[in-house]
């Protein structure tokens, strides 16, 4: 199996990789042709970058390898608190070292992957350009997370992670679902794609598999892995303007119009940041496109060509090997942390062992202490989670064919609402009543389908300054949260509050 794994004192970590070669490995990587290394999407894994890898721009002139990071996909970790991209991006300098790359292209995606590409491009610096040649970055985020958004993550989180049944879980990846695809995304009427999860099955309905996708790989009873990706990209601390400054790769930045977790002006800003760039960082961006750009299919088509048009103009020339690269990985990691020992103003960095990438970490003391502590507790008793699988490992059922018999829907505008009849035979007839048995007690961790249910509990803030389309999120069974506090990223969210229309998502 294509793994690459890496052991110290302080860290376990194993990193699964795929390529677009026969034999799915590196080894088989042709020398003359430039290297791309691919970062997935958020919440998503190296497998849906298929759609980059598959086409022919860039499948036919480039070595490409994709790999899942650190509580994603098929990689796996040691539970820690000190997780933060600075840690990811050592994990991909002993990942290009361990599979001895040639110097390679940095294709990242979403909001970790893009912090992650940033700070590996600031340790390799220009004495040492053995590992990185350019940076495309696909939408890239604030230097922190919007506030709307923190709390959209932090709601999500807690259906997510801890559902009462398969119809709060599903809730909560169609808000997803819907926040990086676009609120018009219409399940039922997307156009066949074509998703390589598994060799020659063809999948069909985006937004369906990708809610599968979730619940088969980020289930509630894998709920830890889910909070240490939050922790690693809420709790991030934005990147200096020394550290920009430090790049020097040729960088294209692509960002999606029509997404408001990410706007445009924070990738013109970056650009503006970014002065120290050859020719400058360009911007290019898609119109009409949702947050998962290289996810839709007729989106990443336009991802792929200005991929392929920007990586055309550069100069890709034979590197002989000097004395640099010539280096063992243990110097290789001493340089690099006597580098990030510079950038982060701590000379206590250059101390630390530069066999494990979590000597790489940024994080604050007490935080890493607290992340360690939300994980642990997470992790205790998430085997006995709920579960929305089978027991063949496959979701019970699919989300295109759930129950949506309730009166008290959520319409495609992303209202709720009893509907309007023209006339009392009209709401004879479309108003259906079905009687649902009590359900016995099942045991804690098992599988229910349970309908949904209406508490009379209106909210009485009805006023925000937030803007609707980004804040809104529709709750179908409770219009309060549980008396429950969930910690997510630091942050104890306790409950039994009303939730304001204006905190709903569209």
């Amino acid at each position: 199996m294509p793994y690459v794994d890496f052991i110290s004192g302080d860290d376990r970590v194993s990193l699964w990789y795929i390529t677009n070669t026969n034999t799915c490995n590196a080894s088989s990587f042709d020398p003359l042709k430039p290297t791309i290394i691919l970062l997935h999407p958020l919440f998503l894994d190296s497998t849906w970058l298929n759609t980059q890898m598959e086409d022919p721009r860039l499948n036919k002139f480039y070595n490409m390898v994709a790999l899942d990071l650190r509580a994603s996909g098929k990689s796996n970790s040691s539970l820690t608190g000190a997780h933060d991209c600075w840690v990811n991006a050592a994990d991909l300098a002993f990942f290009h070292r361990a599979l001895q790359l040639p110097p390679s292209h940095i294709f990242a995606v979403e909001s970790v992957s893009t912090n992650i590409a940033l700070r590996f491009a600031a340790l390799v610096d220009a004495r040492f350009p053995e590992m990185c040649l350019g940076l495309v970055l696909v939408n890239v985020p604030p230097p922190s997370e919007l506030d709307w958004v923190v709390d959209l993550y932090a709601e999500i989180a807690r259906m997510w992670c801890y559902p009462e049944d398969l119809n709060e879980f599903e809730h909560a990846c169609l808000e997803m679902s819907h926040h990086f695809l676009g609120n018009d995304c219409q399940p039922d009427l997307q156009d066949e794609v074509k998703i390589n999860l598994c060799p020659g099955r063809q999948l069909t309905n985006l937004q369906t598999q990708i809610i599968a996708d979730w619940a088969t790989k980020s289930p509630p009873w894998r709920r830890s892995r889910l909070y240490e990706t939050m922790q690693c990209m809420l709790n991030r601390i934005p990147l200096h303007p020394e550290v920009l400054a430090s790049i020097t790769q040729p960088t294209l930045i692509i960002q999606a119009e029509r997404t408001a977790m990410n706007p445009v002006r924070f990738a013109n800003e970056l650009a503006e940041q970014l002065v120290n760039v050859e020719g400058g960082a360009k911007v290019h961006v898609i119109k009409g496109s949702p947050e998962y750009v290289t996810v839709v299919p007729s989106c990443a088509s336009i991802v792929n060509r200005v991929v392929a048009e920007f990586l055309s103009r550069q100069t890709h020339t034979a590197n002989p090997v000097d004395d640099q690269s010539a280096k063992s990985t243990v110097e290789r990691m001493e340089a690099a942390l006597a580098r990030l020992s510079k950038l982060a103003h701590d000379p206590s960095i250059a101390a630390r062992d530069p066999r494990s990438p979590l000597s790489f970490s940024c994080v604050a003391p007490e935080l890493r202490i607290s992340q360690y502590e939300q994980l642990r507790k997470c992790r205790e008793d998430e085997k006995d989670a709920f579960s929305p699988l089978g027991q063949d490992g496959r979701p019970v059922r699919k989300f295109s064919e759930r129950q949506r018999d309730h009166w008290f829907n959520a319409e495609d505008d992303g209202h709720s609402s009893t509907g309007v009849f023209d006339t009392l035979e009209d709401f004879k007839i479309n108003r259906t009543l079905s009687i649902v048995p009590a359900l016995p007690d099942i045991k804690r961790g098992t599988k229910r389908i349970r309908p949904a249910t209406l508490q009379i509990s209106t909210p009485t803030n009805y006023l925000s300054s937030d803007p609707p389309s980004a804040t809104t999120i529709r709750r179908h069974r409770s219009s309060t949260i549980p008396r429950q506090a969930v910690e997510i990223a630091g942050v104890t969210l306790t409950a039994m509050r009303p939730l304001p229309i204006s905190k709903m998502v569209r």
